[in-house]
């Protein structure tokens, strides 16, 4: 089945899985532009249930670039975050590219990389 056509915004999105995923996408991203910082890991969450993503959030790198930080999380003791080399989390960081772990029996992770032009800021996943 050959997907449909993307549409500008405002217009009626397809019925198609991909294009109501692509409009989640572009909302998403439409809402982060004027967002204020505390309410960015919020706006995730909803965008991410209109995929049908039951848990979502945001991990930026820290500094030496050896974990990747929960955004937004107040301390939790003992919570360092996740180690960018040895989580899958850290190889979609890593290689630019969405890694996922398989779906059954337990529901299936996907760890998306959040880029800036080339440079690797964190992951989307959870």
């Amino acid at each position: 089945m050959p997907t449909p056509p993307c549409r500008p915004a405002g217009r009626t999105v397809s019925r198609h899985p991909a294009g109501r995923g692509a409009a989640a996408v572009a909302d998403l991203l439409t809402s982060l532009r004027t967002a204020q910082p505390g309410s960015i890991g919020t706006l995730i969450v909803e965008h991410a249930a209109q995929l049908g993503v039951s848990k979502g959030e945001l991990f930026l790198a820290d500094l030496q670039h050896r974990l990747l930080v929960p955004f937004g999380r107040r301390g939790h003791p003992g919570d360092d975050g996740l180690s960018i080399d040895g989580t899958l989390a850290g190889r979609a960081y890593r290689t630019a590219e969405v890694q996922h772990t398989p779906g059954a029996p337990s529901p299936t992770t996907v760890w998306v990389p959040l880029l800036d032009r080339d440079n690797a800021l964190g992951v989307l996943g959870g």
